[in-house]
């Protein structure tokens, strides 16, 4: 299996706390991660949104688009409802030609509420969480028939956050749906990364570590 390696411009810029970085520029990111070696970086919030915008940015800095985070809503909007808030993403990084679109699910989450501790975060019983896998696949096969894959992040303070859930989660859902496999978000949720990744490292199409 071919791997290539990326990176994300939030590993110079704090996306959740912006005041703390304010100083690291996208171009300085950009002309780091070029330096130290990878040749693709995700979508950054302080990047141009229109398609043909970031093409020519990512292009003058001679790096690739390796995926990025798309903020989900599917456990409160029906599939329809949702196809229509990623479109507009998904076809851009169909014509930037991203290998995936990293999509967490952000319904109820607690992510970037200071106040708010994390346990106190949304979870699900299992039947619930059956639902949202066989909800998550059908999401996960219309990305796939526009040429798509979908990795799905497990994030802390989200739904998915535990390896009890991650299992739940990649054993209720179809072949489509790939996993963001995130060594730390695991870890923080008090998962066994290694093992979680042997069960799952055939459908790992993205790795945050």
């Amino acid at each position: 299996m071919a791997v290539k390696s990326g990176s994300s411009p939030i590993a110079w810029q704090n996306d959740d706390l912006p005041d703390l970085t304010a100083a690291y520029t996208m171009e300085q990111a950009l002309s780091e991660a070029r330096e130290i070696g990878y040749t693709g970086v995700e979508r950054g919030q302080r990047m141009p949104k229109e398609t043909e915008a970031l093409r020519g940015y990512l292009s003058a800095a001679n790096i690739a688009l390796c995926g990025g985070w798309c903020s989900g809503n599917l456990l409160m909007n029906d599939l329809k409802t949702e196809k229509e808030a990623v479109r507009g993403q998904v076809a851009q990084f169909i014509a930037l030609g991203a290998p995936c679109i990293v999509y967490a699910e952000c319904s109820n989450t607690v992510q970037g509420q200071q106040g708010t501790p994390v346990s106190a975060r949304p979870k699900l019983s299992a039947q619930e969480l059956s639902g949202y896998a066989k909800s998550v696949t059908e999401l996960a096969k219309w990305m796939a028939d526009l040429g798509m894959p979908m990795a799905y992040h497990h994030h802390m303070g989200t739904i998915i956050e535990t390896e009890a859930e991650v299992d739940a989660l990649m054993a209720g859902s179809g072949p489509e749906v790939s996993l963001c496999f995130d060594t730390g978000h695991l870890l923080f949720g008090g998962g066994d990364v290694m093992a979680t990744l042997k069960r799952w490292c055939e459908r790992s199409a993205h790795v945050y570590y």
